[in-house]
């Protein structure tokens, strides 16, 4: 099997989403372990009652005056029937209005285009269809409900939970390479004492207790931060306004991997302040069930090394920097260098001290840009604020969240790649991959119409943060038209369809 690079690593909810109505899931599309009827019925709730918008889908009322979606029942009315209320019920609204050749064929148009439509909403659901993206990472089961409007998707996955460190015979054994180490020391402090090594080594163990909290969490954490992120539009006229919102199913047991399983997640018991970086996704040639991750259990957590958030410290009471700040802030400056024409900005935090505290922390902030000029960072893309009092100066990249590495495997899982730079000097472990360069899923991007996407360290969650890029929903819109049969979708809402269908949000 070929392994995807594991979570940035360095030497040194979900406040993204989109907005939007929601009703009481916390933003996400369904409960943990969501069913689609779960989804159906929050979905519903979006603000489909609103007459202004569209005939709700529960109304059952149809459109205008021999309409096609007049009449009794049917979800998937709404849409078809408030265009057959302008089109072909008006044709019928005033029998005696004369009209001209090209009036009556822009009806006899909409009107088959009306059908066209509540044809398509009556076809069912499409798939389910289990999918890897073109990039040839991942896998997952893709499913749309056109009455709806809801992509599903789901990813099946079997948790294996394992312990760090075990103890047999009365010692202490490493399960996982680079604990070796740490075990020799704790089996020599407690050769004498058993019940004391025991309790050295529970932090590295699971409890029953631990393991229903981890995946609760676990599915949570990806469905919150990849539901609701993407819509799509059709844009045939046809399909006069339908919608594809992608809704994030995240399915776990624990166990062996079942048939509808994607993955196996194996889990390994590590201390919170004690993480060895090892989340990374394995995926192998057998296709979308063909994938194995590897976490460590606070992974579900932000990582407690934050990318985004880097302090440097200045001499007591005055402006200048301690020598070793000048150092790391020379692979800072590496680490951070731009990769696209609109880098991350960052908010300097900087402390002040001394009488004129305000007017301390701003030379600190301007030697700070200095230095950093000097090293050949662009200023520009600096800004200042005060932290109070102190010797400290904070770089925040970026909206500075940590980033959850769970979320970020899981983006692998939908078949994006790595977005993180790897040069010489900015102290990252790995691979060289320069800043600039396209990213794995760069291709895939393109090829949906979406913003293209390079390498460069910032707050994305491909990169080394939480927030979500529009890049994001190529493998989504790609699994979409692949279900659906069609190409006519796209992520740009079509003229004119604003009051076709219900509104999800800005």
């Amino acid at each position: 099997m070929q392994a995807d690079k594991e979570a940035p690593r360095t030497i040194p909810a979900s406040s993204g989403k989109q907005s939007g109505t929601t009703s009481g899931s916390e933003g996400r599309c369904a409960g943990q372990g969501g069913t689609r009827e779960r989804m159906r019925n929050e979905v519903r709730n979006l603000g489909y009652q609103d007459g202004a918008r569209a005939l709700s889908p529960r109304s059952g009322g149809g459109g205008g005056t021999g309409g096609p979606s007049s009449g009794s029942g049917g979800q998937h009315r709404g849409a078809a029937g408030r265009k057959a209320g302008e089109s072909v019920g008006a044709s019928g609204a005033a029998p005696g209005a004369s009209a001209g050749a090209n009036g009556d064929t822009d009806r006899a148009v909409s009107a088959r285009n009306v059908l066209a439509c509540d044809e398509f909403m009556r076809s069912g659901i499409k798939g389910p269809e289990d999918v890897r993206a073109p990039t040839g990472v991942g896998g997952f089961e893709v499913t749309y409900d056109p009455a709806d409007m809801i992509e599903l998707v789901r990813i099946g996955a079997a948790v294996q939970f394992r312990n760090a460190i075990e103890i047999v015979d009365g010692r202490a054994v490493a399960q996982e390479t680079g604990l070796s180490d740490l075990v020799m020391d704790l089996n020599n402090k407690f050769r004498k004492d058993p019940t004391q090594l025991v309790h050295a080594v529970s932090g590295w163990q699971w409890t029953e207790g631990e393991k229903t909290v981890w995946l609760a969490r676990l599915e949570s954490s990806v469905e919150e931060r990849w539901s609701k992120q993407f819509r799509f539009y059709a844009t045939d006229e046809g399909l006069c306004g339908v919608q594809a919102l992608t809704c994030v199913d995240v399915d776990v047991k624990t166990g062996a991997q079942g048939p509808r399983d994607h993955l196996v997640i194996e889990v390994l018991k590590t201390p919170p302040d004690q993480a060895l970086d090892l989340g990374r996704l394995v995926y192998g040639p057998g296709g979308p069930r063909d994938n194995r991750m590897i976490l460590e259990s606070d992974d579900v957590n932000g990582r407690k090394d934050a990318f985004g958030m880097e302090s440097f410290t200045f001499e007591e009471a005055g402006s200048d920097m301690e020598q070793k700040s000048h150092v790391r802030l020379k692979a800072w400056s590496v680490r951070f260098k731009a990769g696209t024409a609109t880098p991350p900005k960052i908010k300097a935090n900087v402390q002040g001290q001394g009488p004129r505290i305000m007017d301390n922390a701003r030379e600190r902030y301007d030697l700070l840009c200095g230095v950093l000029g000097a090293f050949g960072f662009d200023e520009a893309r600096l800004s200042f604020n005060f932290a109070g009092l102190g010797a400290e100066a904070v770089l925040q990249v970026g909206d500075g969240r940590p980033m959850v590495v769970a979320d970020h495997e899981f983006g692998h899982v939908f078949g994006l790649k790595d977005e993180y730079a790897v040069d010489r000097g900015s102290e990252m472990r790995g691979d060289e991959k320069p800043a600039g360069k396209p990213s794995g899923h760069d291709e895939l991007s393109r090829s949906q119409g979406l913003p293209g996407s390079v390498l460069e360290n910032g707050d994305s969650l491909m990169s080394l943060g939480q927030a979500l890029r529009p890049a994001y929903g190529a493998p989504f819109l790609w699994a979409l038209k692949k279900v659906t049969r069609t190409n006519a979708w796209s992520d740009l809402k079509p003229a004119g369809s604003s009051t076709a269908a219900p509104d999800w949000g800005p």
